[in-house]
């Protein structure tokens, strides 16, 4: 119909093949590296610190304690430190994020994009109670893990910002096929 009506059709896949380089994905990818970056730098610390008593070079002032906080029994469940799983969540969110900029995967990006702001949401929720127990339980600040709840904060506005992007471009395709809003 829509040739019909002489406009050109748009491929289904022409929003997302652009989202998919778009600068915000390779910020996006660009804060999971250094959240994994960060993510390692901890856990090597807490094993450090907690089985071995070596300092982590981060304990500066009473304040300013990394040790106490790793010691603390908010920094691991079941044995794992949180770094640990933090490791876990942005090495899926890299592969989300990632895999979408080669060719044959393109058509995950839409798809891609939803999960991996689920999970920057819900590292967020983790990063703000975290934060929480630091400053109001333990009395301790961890600079790596600011840097951390930071970077967790910058991904997901990043990715909600991208997906909104996304989707709008995803309704003004279907308008210009005739499909409606």
């Amino acid at each position: 119909m829509a040739q019909r009506l002489g406009r050109k059709p748009v491929p289904p896949s022409a929003p997302t093949a652009g989202a998919a380089r778009s600068p915000a994905a390779f910020l996006a990818l660009a804060l999971v590296a250094a959240g994994l970056v960060l993510a390692v730098v901890l856990t090597d610390n807490y094993y450090r610190h907690v089985l071995t008593g070596q300092a982590s070079g981060c304990s500066i002032s009473a304040y300013v304690d990394c040790d106490r906080v790793s010691a603390s029994p908010y920094a691991a469940l079941a044995g794992v430190p949180i770094s640990a799983l933090a490791i876990a969540v942005y090495g899926a969110q890299a592969v989300l994020l990632g895999l979408p900029l080669l060719r044959p995967m393109r058509r995950l990006t839409a798809v891609n994009l939803e999960v991996a702001t689920v999970l920057a949401a819900l590292t967020t929720a983790v990063a703000l109670l975290l934060a929480a127990l630091a400053a109001l339980v333990i009395r301790a600040l961890c600079l790596y893990c600011a840097l951390l709840q930071v970077v967790s904060i910058a991904l997901f506005v990043v990715l909600a910002w991208r997906r909104r992007q996304t989707r709008g471009a995803r309704r003004s395709g279907r308008s210009a096929r005739g499909l409606g809003p």
